[in-house]
């Protein structure tokens, strides 16, 4: 592929075959970011498969666990990956905001969510959708941005499969934070 990261390609900070860092990511501090990003693509990719299988098979012939992960990644796409261009705040996003959001994010992306079903679990992905697009357009110092945090947490933590404590002892035991 033509500008892409290839395993033996020097440009690329990780050695992908065997998920080993280059020694100047490690000297940097950079270790755990990538394997957050390297997680994130991940999400993605498996959201990306589930959605060509759909296609073929229809959503009725999609495990929730599936169905799940479709959404996870349909839900980071658009929180994150999209901007609102139209929006002083959210147009031009600070790499402090970034990397505090991309955590936020990634909580959301590594639960195991409790759903009963697909449309609990579409419903759910589209309110925590709109919050998070909402929370884009705040500011980051703002009571309606810690507003919209705390709501996002709060709805996170209620359908979360896992304690806080597992959670946090997961999301650690994935990027060594």
């Amino acid at each position: 592929m033509q500008g892409s990261l290839r395993e033996n390609d020097s440009r690329s900070p990780c050695n992908q075959s065997f998920n080993i860092p280059s020694p100047d990511i490690i000297a940097r501090g950079q270790f755990s970011e990538i394997k957050k990003t390297d997680y994130a693509r991940q999400v993605l990719f498996k959201g990306d498969e589930v959605g060509q299988m759909m296609k073929v098979v229809g959503e009725e012939g999609t495990s929730l666990e599936d169905y799940i992960d479709y959404l996870k990644s349909e839900f980071f796409d658009s929180v994150f990956l999209q901007q609102n261009a139209f929006d002083a705040v959210d147009a031009s996003t600070p790499a402090e905001r970034q990397k505090y959001v991309f955590d936020r994010l990634l909580l959301m992306l590594t639960a195991g969510y409790d759903l009963a079903d697909k449309e609990t679990a579409r419903s759910f992905f589209n309110q925590m959708r709109q919050i998070f697009l909402d929370w884009n357009g705040t500011a980051m110092d703002s009571d309606e941005f810690k507003k919209s945090e705390e709501e996002l947490m709060g709805m996170l933590k209620g359908k979360r499969k896992e304690s806080d404590e597992e959670a946090r002892a997961q999301f650690d035991r994935l990027f060594g934070n």
